[in-house]
């Protein structure tokens, strides 16, 4: 029956992620931009892998359970101690593989997508551009999971005497248990990072969800047409305002004895007063 197991893993990872993608696509639907895909298909994938580490728990329990009877007997429906051994290491393999993909999800691919995203910002870079700038960015998250992965590997295991020597070395690369402290400590941080960015970040996402949701079916458009037109207009005019006084303002900024100086101004303040 452990495939069972792994034929729900397969199928609600698939599932979640076919609607993680479907649901982000619809409320970003009017956003344009060359990284919106890129961005949308990373979310989901990233969402895939959380249901999967969550899928895998009772996997596991149920293999623990169904492996020995209450005496220490083997039940009828297994051969002997060699087919536990293979459960057993097919859902180790499994863990691996998910947090190996949790991993590259959370340190590479999601800031990846996030910086190539912001890097769209600017019209003028290129697409070549834009992925060594949002390159280095990523190599700050890569260089931080090694270091976590070092802490967790060589900081745990106080040498005896207090030296760092030859035999020491030796011993700590022969215990495999070291590889796996080293993996758990990535984890507990991970977690603690998580949770950090959930309290702060992920509430409010959480707050603007349903209202989404609730504009995406056009429930949050039956008000009165004469208000929203009367509130746009507004809006209208206080941008319009705002425009007006920060080309001004930038216009100021490059005059030289009183006349305008378009050449000095730099990129930043070039772009933006050609987009005003």
């Amino acid at each position: 029956m452990l495939w069972l197991g792994f034929l729900i893993l397969i199928a609600v990872s698939s599932s979640a992620f076919i609607l993680a993608f479907v649901l982000i696509k619809a409320l970003l639907r009017k956003e344009k931009d060359s990284g919106q895909l890129l961005t949308i298909i990373i979310s989901s994938l990233g969402l895939t892998v959380a249901v999967a580490c969550i899928i895998m728990i009772p996997v596991d329990i149920y293999n623990v359970n169904s492996s020995l009877n209450k005496d220490g007997t083997l039940p009828a429906k297994i051969e002997s101690f060699d087919t536990i051994t293979h459960r057993r290491t097919a859902i180790k393999v499994t863990f691996y593989i998910i947090l190996l993909l949790t991993f590259i999800t959370a340190f590479i691919l999601i800031p990846f997508a996030y910086c190539f995203y912001e890097e769209g910002t600017d019209e003028d870079q290129g697409t070549g551009h834009r992925l060594c700038n949002t390159m280095k960015f990523v190599s700050v998250t890569i260089a931080i999971v090694i270091i976590i992965f070092v802490v967790g590997l060589f900081v745990v295991n106080k040498p005896k005497g207090g030296k760092i020597d030859e035999d020491w070395f030796k011993e700590l690369f022969k215990n495999v248990e070291r590889g796996d402290s080293a993996v758990i400590f990535c984890m507990a941080v991970m977690m603690l990072i998580g949770t950090f960015f959930y309290a702060c970040y992920g509430s409010c996402g959480f707050n603007i969800l349903p209202l989404s949701l609730l504009a995406l079916c056009g429930i949050c458009n039956k008000k009165d047409d004469g208000i929203n037109e009367a509130q746009e207009k507004r809006r209208l005019i206080q941008k319009q305002r705002f425009q007006n006084e920060r080309s001004k303002a930038i216009a100021t900024k490059y005059s030289v004895r009183g006349q305008f100086d378009e050449n000095s101004m730099n990129k930043k303040d070039r772009k933006e007063y050609e987009r005003l």
